[in-house]
């Protein structure tokens, strides 16, 4: 996906954000419409001919965003009204943006007005929901369509600071279509409450998923589709440490003429990372984000600071992590630990991250999984695996004890310490 495309629908947030954000219901509504507002360093609003009855009114004004911070001179330039409406909840404000002045890539997003409803309880917490026009675009040789999408947001002034308290977005249709193909997306949906105002590192989760995605080629092994992915992660912090949840599923997954992976649960779990240095490591990376230099300026620094945090060790975990295979299926869990060290280059953690990692591993499998990899899998990517072959490969593990098995099923447990593996598996 284009970094415009994206860049472009980030912008249409930010202006329904800023449109009525920055009012909330415990300030006098009169001060707020004759002030003028510098909500961030790119950003300023000037309003206008304000006017307040007892129950609604109305206001005008306009705002003033640059985009990137890096190239000043794609500004754009918004008018916009507001109608306001006096509630026993709070206010209601429908406002309308109108591109005035405009120059550059994020200038197409705006050539229809766009709509913000807001609403602000008496408690200064304001629910924001939009819709974009559909967004439409060419460029090197790819066509990007994507349906309007759903936009929601909540916000509250904290200590005279606008805060964002979570969003969501929903995309009911996207297409990429390329000289190969075409990709369809379904019901995509992203929620999260996390790195909203990008000062520090926060507790919170996001969530993402899609319906359905499709995948059409001229060449049909290249076409194939996917139904009902899943994936959250959730960050909690400790005093000290940091804690990082990860879950992630898809209902079905396959590519044309092969057997669907079905019911697949991959699970993980970061604990008892140190909290001081991810938010040293956050920081480099919001400072780079930020930034008008390339990335390469942060790489030393990006890098010394996560060597800095697997420096300190911390512990990992993976459980009901499961797959099916046709009649096939395969279950496995892990945890373990990577214990401190004192690298300082990658190539000396690589050398050295096998001594210090201790793993126990159990997977659970049937014949059929491995069997229906190898036959169709295997043979897809231009390899092949007889059943003679395939009872040789097994027969081969049980005798070294490396796993146990009945009728077709087999367990493998593994313990991994220091650089040397012990398998467990009782005969």
């Amino acid at each position: 996906m284009s970094k415009i495309v994206w860049g472009g629908i980030g912008v249409v947030v930010l202006a329904g954000a800023v449109s009525t954000g920055n009012l909330y219901a415990d300030k006098s509504l009169k001060a707020h419409y004759q002030q003028n507002l510098k909500p961030a360093p790119n950003i300023s609003v000037q309003y206008t001919d304000y006017a307040m009855g007892a129950l609604q009114g109305t206001a005008k004004w306009s705002m003033s965003i640059v985009p990137d911070a890096c190239n000043a001179k794609e500004k754009l330039v918004f008018n916009g009204q507001d109608q306001i409406q006096r509630t026993w909840k709070g206010y209601t404000i429908h406002s309308q943006l109108d591109l005035a002045q405009g120059q550059g890539a994020y200038a197409e997003f705006f050539q229809q007005p766009l709509k913000v409803t807001t609403q602000v309880n008496w408690l200064g917490v304001s629910t924001t929901q939009l819709q974009t026009p559909v967004i439409e675009k060419k460029e090197a040789g790819l066509y990007t369509r994507i349906d309007p999408i759903q936009i929601k947001f909540q916000a509250k002034q904290s200590q005279g600071q606008h805060k964002i308290l979570n969003m969501s977005f929903d995309v009911p249709e996207l297409s990429i279509r390329d000289q190969s193909g075409n990709t369809q997306l379904k019901g995509v949906h992203f929620k999260t409450n996390q790195a909203l105002n990008a000062q520090y590192l926060e507790p919170g989760y996001f969530e993402f998923n899609i319906v359905k995605m499709q995948r059409q080629d001229a060449k049909a092994e290249g076409s194939g589709q996917l139904k009902d992915l899943s994936w959250r992660m959730d960050t909690q912090l400790h005093e000290r440490t940091v804690d990082v949840q990860s879950k992630f599923k898809i209902a079905e997954m396959g590519l044309n003429n092969v057997p669907a992976m079905q019911d697949l649960e991959l699970n993980w779990e970061l604990k008892d990372l140190q909290r001081q240095k991810m938010q040293i490591l956050f920081d480099i990376l919001q400072k780079q984000n930020n930034s008008c230099l390339e990335a390469g300026n942060f790489e030393k620094d990006a890098i010394q600071a996560m060597l800095a945090v697997i420096n300190d060790g911390f512990k990992f975990e993976s459980k009901q992590n499961q797959l099916k295979l046709g009649t096939g299926s395969i279950q496995a869990d892990l945890v373990g630990k990577v214990m401190p060290g004192h690298q300082t280059t990658l190539e000396s953690l690589a050398k050295m991250f096998p001594n210090l990692l201790e793993v126990q591993t159990n997977i659970s499998f049937n014949k059929q999984v491995v069997k229906t990899f190898t036959h169709h899998y295997m043979r897809a990517a231009g390899k092949n695996m007889s059943d003679q072959e395939l009872e040789q490969m097994l027969s081969a593990m049980q005798a070294n004890q490396q796993i146990q098995r009945d009728g077709d099923v087999f367990k493998l447990s593994m313990h991994y310490l220091y650089g040397e593996k012990k398998f467990l598996t009782a005969q």
